[in-house]
């Protein structure tokens, strides 16, 4: 077979004779061929083992000289834990070879399993189903700390596995802590899963490193079947009661972080991911626990750079707060045209949510959504409702906000959104604001969101006839409401959240001492309510406008749908035409209300 230890980014093909080789002369020397070294608690004396209740396990036969298979060894050690019912195990510094998993199944049993550090205490799988599978009781502790895992084949199973009924402890029934697991060819080999736990009680994972192939142009696929994607998952997380992972780093599976309910009782409570970084991936977190009103899942100061989905939630009551969101380029040109559709942050069945203060960057996809609160209902709660998206910064193209239309309670407040080009490449940023068919966010932005445009021509009004007025520039206008192509018209700008106005109209006319003015607002060809005014036989004359009569009209707050038309009209009978003056006298300003 092909395998290497070498951590270059192309590895040459050797036998498994001359790797086991290698290896061996390696341990005999005391080198490490993989990873960087860590340190650790020093071992144990031969003295010290019996006194400590820690148990060597080179006491049981393993070499560790990366030539002898120690599978046998390893099993043998932890089978005196079991009999004991609790104990440790110390892997001194080596490379300890696995063609066979080794699996411990007791139902009292309280162990750890200690190694010299990362990239020290080295265990090589070269088989399909992994390297350990711990099973306990209810009663039982698993402890795995300072030790580096190898996958030396494609597909090589589970790195590390602990499993326990379901049914509650006040402790922690689990702990891995300063663990590392990948593939030995960096650009072919891969466990399918690094860490699986099931039916943990507070789970503690801390500073595990997980990485699947990525090497020898590998990073550079984001096809479908690519490699990058062929584990399946770094961290899975199956019927945890409140599991902690923290300082963490996937890189390189099809999903970074599961926490689901994959088993009969969907009732897992909390679950908190804190520093940790999904890249690489298709998917960066799924939390699937759709069911439970359990405390809810926080991520908090994480990273997820992927492919199609950042961060899934599909689950009531969760926070996603202070995270660094990304999407990966894809594939080595750059055409964020033609991109794959992306979403930063899915969010499924939810209830009781808040996305806050998040950074959405990285300018390489146009068909991208930052927050994506999608129509799935929750059997218990009914549709997605009670969301606060707050204090993000929208720094990327496509789309930032998009709203399913049986969504409610959704409220959309303190973001910033950067629709300008990128500084770095000049990319058009965020297209749209907010994608909300059914209006049901509320919408609110300390950006002043308004236009005031002008008449800077004069306007003939015949007598007895509705006439619209006509604009000829603006004085402000901040998000494109007027288009000079359509002068008669303000339109509310689509996808940025506008959902109520106020207008000001105002005209000056031609001084005339008969007949009446009328000043109508017009919403898509409608008068507004409260948005008409009637002055008979002129209007007084506003002191220093000369032979010019002055109307003015203010709405009431106004409800408004992206596409909707405002436009002013006015009447006189007068018995002949009336001019409006065009000296900025005659303007028709528009300004959104909370969103």
């Amino acid at each position: 077979m092909s395998r290497t230890t070498s951590a270059s980014p192309a590895p040459a093909p050797v036998s498994r004779g001359a790797f086991l080789t290698a290896v061996g002369a390696s341990a005999v020397a005391g080198v490490s061929l993989v990873g960087s070294r860590a340190h650790a608690t020093p071992p144990p004396s031969s003295a010290s083992t019996s006194t400590t209740g820690m148990i060597n396990v080179c006491d049981h036969g393993a070499v560790g000289d990366g030539v002898t298979d120690d599978s046998a060894a390893f099993q043998q050690a932890l089978d005196a834990i079991v009999a004991a019912e609790e104990g440790c195990l110390y892997v001194p510094p080596g490379n300890y070879l696995f063609d066979h998993r080794v699996t411990v199944t007791a139902g009292r049993l309280n162990v750890s399993i200690v190694g010299a550090g990362q990239g020290v205490s080295n265990l090589f799988s070269d088989n399909p189903d992994g390297v350990l599978s711990i099973e306990t009781g209810r009663r039982g502790q698993v402890t795995v700390t300072d030790l580096s895992f190898f996958a030396m084949r494609a597909g090589g199973g589970t790195a590390l596995e602990a499993i326990r009924p379901i049914g509650d402890r006040h402790n922690r029934t689990m702990t891995v802590r300063n663990v590392e697991m990948r593939g030995v060819a960096l650009d072919n080999d891969y466990f399918d899963y690094g860490l699986r736990a099931i039916s943990q009680v507070n789970p503690l994972v801390t500073n595990v490193i997980f990485a699947g192939p990525f090497a020898g142009g590998v990073n550079r696929d984001r096809t479908d079947d690519s490699l990058l994607y062929a584990a399946t998952c770094g961290i899975f997380i199956d019927e945890c009661y409140a599991p902690v992972v923290e300082n963490c780093y996937v890189w390189s599976a099809f999903t970074g972080y599961h926490l689901v309910t994959e088993r009969a009782n969907p009732a897992p409570e909390g679950g908190w991911f804190y520093n940790c970084s999904a890249v690489g991936v298709r998917v960066g977190f799924e939390v699937r626990t759709p069911n439970s009103l359990e405390p809810g899942t926080a991520i908090e100061r994480c990273h997820a750079n992927g492919r199609d989905i950042g961060i899934h939630i599909n689950r009531a009551q969760f926070t996603i707060t202070n995270c660094l969101l990304y999407n990966s380029l894809p594939g080595d040109d750059f055409t964020p045209e033609t991109a794959p559709e992306y979403t930063d942050i899915l969010v499924e069945s939810g209830w009781l949510g808040t996305i806050s203060h998040n950074i959405f960057r990285q300018p390489f996809n146009l068909n991208r959504t930052g927050v994506r609160i999608a129509d799935q209902q929750n059997d218990v709660t009914g549709d997605p409702s009670h969301l606060l998206i707050s204090g993000n910064h929208f720094t990327s193209p496509g789309t930032a906000i998009s709203v399913a239309p049986n969504a409610t309670r959704v409220n959309v407040t303190g973001n910033m959104f950067h629709t300008e080009p990128d500084p770095y490449n000049g990319t058009p940023l965020v297209a749209t604001i907010l994608d909300d068919p059914a209006g049901a966010v509320a919408f609110s932005s300390d950006e002043l969101r308004a236009v005031t445009a002008l008449a800077e021509q004069s306007q003939q009004v015949p007598d007895a006839e509705w006439t619209t007025v006509q604009w000829h520039g603006t004085e402000l206008d901040t998000a494109g409401f007027w288009n000079s192509s359509e002068p008669d018209s303000i339109t509310i700008p689509a996808g940025q959240g506008v959902r109520y106005v106020k207008v000001i109209a105002s005209v000056g006319w031609e001084s005339s001492p008969s007949g009446v003015r009328e000043l109508q607002i017009l919403r898509n060809s409608e008068p507004v309510t409260a948005g008409s005014c009637v002055q008979d036989k002129g209007v007084a004359n506003t002191p220093g406008s000369g032979d010019v009569d002055m109307q003015t009209v203010h709405t009431a707050i106004v409800p408004v749908s992206g596409g909707d038309i405002i436009q002013a009209r006015v009447r006189q009978t007068s018995g002949d035409a009336l001019t409006l003056d065009e000296s900025g006298r005659t303007s028709l300003s528009v300004e959104t209300v909370n969103g």
